[in-house]
């Protein structure tokens, strides 16, 4: 995985979990499981946005905890490590991790069995 896209992001309130301490994350591409426990993730998503027209301007509808769990697959640290961040450094997380999002829900529509609904992001 070491030549995955990857792209490291060094916290503004460093965490300590089980021990380790963290002054970067490291956030990447999606795996496989990744992409199948993300696909899970859009699904209530997508239809609780339904009818809705989703852009830049009008983005999905999502609670605090499918955003969580979003960013936690696309770290390389331990998902508990989310649970711990500093809202900043979960806003500024957000901003890294789209691209990877991104290209991540662009593969979902190519192989999901939702019939190729309109992703949510």
């Amino acid at each position: 995985m070491a030549d995955w896209p990857t792209q490291k992001y060094r916290l503004q309130y460093p965490v300590t979990v089980g021990g380790t301490s963290y002054a970067f994350v490291t956030i990447r591409a999606l795996n496989g499981r990744a992409l199948a426990a993300l696909d899970r993730l859009l699904t209530p998503i997508i239809e609780a946005n339904k009818g809705r027209v989703i852009n830049e301007a009008n983005p999905p509808e999502i609670t605090v905890e499918q955003a969580l769990d979003m960013l936690k697959l696309t770290l390389a640290e331990p998902p508990e490590v989310v649970d711990e961040l500093h809202m900043d450094d979960i806003a500024a997380l957000d901003e890294v991790a789209g691209p990877f999002l991104e290209a991540a829900t662009s593969q979902i529509g190519k192989t999901s069995s939702n019939g190729g609904e309109p992703k949510a992001t």
